[in-house]
């Protein structure tokens, strides 16, 4: 578990994890969320860099909490200090939903229709409402435990007056920008969102963009003319209904509600598209608040009026989480934090001091009489107060291809974001584009064996009778060598198959040392950390980071297989999925 200290706004009510994604200002985590234990993301900005964006940081703030959808990414809090902003948001396990094309080359149509459906329930929802998102693709599209749709990053969204009033800024991705938008001409919202959904479709039944170019000045022609490839395995209703949302003319090109019933997405579901939420604040579970108020000290009544002001505090945050677990078919519940808050030990309260386990559980079968945790209830009656003023926050837009490493020298800790684990290496480390004569002379059993050779001699060390107070610190240490750490002497045992890419009959280290070779042929910058490893490609004259991303060897769930999981960290979507698949193509995976 990574330390929170540097961010202590968070240390009250959430236990900060792994670093997820980062670029420019703004970096994401997965955190805990102490009272009822649920994994939230938190991204994480920096007040100072915002400038000219802060405006548009808060037009994203109201509109996220005016948006409640099911395939929406929830907003839960916000959270502001003199120097960061946090924004607090729904947790989507299942990674971006281009990541997911990557892994499967191109979807199916049945499975690309599934998806579909989820993405236009999202768009209509907001059309809807009013706005414009504007930055339709697949890297904002997440997908959660469930293989539902989560639409995100609301940076560039537009509410005009009237949902008909033109706009005038040019802004998205150049990929899947409308020609409307890259002439300058005034444009309609709705129209330019249909467009991106196009191309988006595309790339979904496809696995690469219809207009697509590493000049810029190119691509704009391409997307003006409309002209694309049509494969041969795309069937005639999935042409019909690109080649309905693809028109350069707006005026003849296929709107939402249209889109909605259309013949090629209500085929084999018979029904046309609903775009209605299902998560509508104006509906507040009894359930949910009885656990709340009791948690507080509060009569269900004040409680009930404090959540609906939806201030996004952390009161409305722990609404939202306990509505989730009932949602999800888990009891909701709040741990009653006997141990793990650090107000409680401000307080005076010590877990001797406390009966039964470190951490309990208030549930709607089981509410306690009392409230323990003193620094969550109010010390005089009356409403209860937000321990952190809600203010604006901005959700950092990087722009396809655009630099996200301002710093000109070769830095690992700023490409990577923190490190997670400090280890005793096993082979490995920074590698330059030329292979080192280490890394030549050792194999990859080598490696393995050394792995084991430490392993084995820190357990007699444990055990020795003079060890004394070190068997702790050798524990720790050899933690790092444990399977499943970022240092492991074994790899990682999946959970899903989220974002594997291939798979191999070969044992682990065989294909680590496949990898690495390959790497170094291509003149990547790496690190590897037992079965991970953190590749970054770096600009010759400017040196920055272009592009970074991991690779990591797993054994599948279930399967007697190794597979190889990637994850992009930093730089261009597409860009990201020539590298890693020519890679994987020269280490025959």
């Amino acid at each position: 578990m990574s330390s929170s200290s540097r961010y202590p706004a968070l240390d009250e009510h959430y236990i900060l994890r792994e670093t997820i994604g980062s670029g420019g200002f703004a970096k994401v985590k997965v955190a805990e969320h102490r009272l009822t234990g649920e994994r939230v993301a938190i991204k994480i900005m920096d007040k100072a860099g915002l400038g000219d964006d802060l405006p548009r940081a808060k037009l994203e703030v109201q509109t996220l909490k005016g948006l409640q959808h099911q395939h929406i990414c929830q907003l839960y809090e916000v959270i502001e200090t003199d120097e960061k902003i946090f924004m607090v948001l729904e947790h989507a396990p299942g990674g971006e939903v281009f990541d997911y094309i990557v892994a499967r080359d191109r979807l199916k149509e049945e499975e690309a229709r599934q998806f579909f459906r989820q993405i236009l329930s999202a768009v209509g929802y907001i059309h809807e409402k009013g706005y414009a998102h504007r930055d339709l693709k697949p890297e904002n599209l997440l997908l959660d435990a469930n293989n539902q749709i989560k639409l995100i990053d609301f940076g560039l969204v537009a509410h005009p007056g009237h949902i008909n009033d033109f706009l005038h800024t040019c802004c998205g991705s150049p990929a899947y920008a409308a020609p409307e938008l890259i002439t300058g001409n005034p444009y309609l919202g709705t129209e330019a969102d249909v467009w991106s959904l196009g191309v988006l479709l595309y790339a979904l039944l496809c696995g690469f963009l219809p207009f697509d170019d590493d000049n810029t000045a190119y691509l704009y022609r391409l997307i003006q003319k409309g002209k694309y490839d049509v494969p041969q395995w795309l069937s005639k209703g999935s042409v019909e209904i690109l080649g309905q949302m693809l028109q350069t003319n707006p005026r003849y090109r296929i709107t939402v509600p249209d889109l909605l019933k259309h013949p090629w997405v209500c085929k084999s579901y018979g029904v046309p598209v609903s775009y209605t939420t299902r998560m509508s604040l104006d509906r507040i579970d009894a359930d949910v608040i009885a656990i709340i108020a009791k948690r507080y000290g509060q009569s269900r009544e004040l409680m009930t009026e404090l959540i609906s002001q939806w201030k996004f505090d952390h009161t409305t945050a722990t609404y939202f989480l306990l509505a989730k677990q009932k949602r999800d078919g888990k009891t909701p519940q709040l741990k009653m934090l006997l141990s793990a808050s650090p107000a409680l030990r401000r307080h005076g309260v010590r877990p001797s001091s406390l009966i039964g386990s470190s951490d309990a559980y208030f549930s709607i079968e089981s509410l306690p009489d009392i409230v323990i945790d003193h620094d969550l209830t109010p010390t005089t009656p009356g409403p209860l107060s937000a321990p952190v003023a809600s203010k604006s926050i901005h959700r950092l837009k990087i722009e396809a291809g655009a630099p996200v490493q301002r710093s000109h020298s070769v830095d690992f800790d700023s490409a990577f974001g923190e490190s997670e684990l400090s280890s005793i290496p096993i082979g490995g480390g920074l590698c330059s584009p030329t292979p080192s004569a280490k890394s030549q002379t050792l194999p990859p059993l080598t490696r393995d064996a050394r792995a084991v050779s430490i392993d084995t001699r820190l357990d007699r060390l444990a055990q020795s009778p003079r060890s004394g107070h070190r068997s702790s610190l050798l524990s720790k240490i050899k933690s790092v060598f444990k399977p499943g750490s970022g240092g492991a002497a074994r790899p990682r045992k999946l959970k899903g198959l989220y974002d594997v890419s291939s798979t191999s009959t070969r044992p682990p280290m065989e294909v680590l040392g496949e990898l690495e070779r390959v790497i170094e042929l291509k003149g990547i910058v790496y690190r590897t950390k037992g079965y991970l490893i953190r590749c970054k490609t770096v600009h010759p004259v400017t040196r920055r980071v272009e592009l970074a991303f991991d690779l990591e060897v797993c054994v599948l769930p279930k399967m007697d297989l190794i597979g190889v999981k990637r994850k992009r960290v930093k730089g261009d979507t597409w860009a990201y999925k020539r590298v890693c698949e020519e890679l994987l193509s020269l280490a025959q995976l």
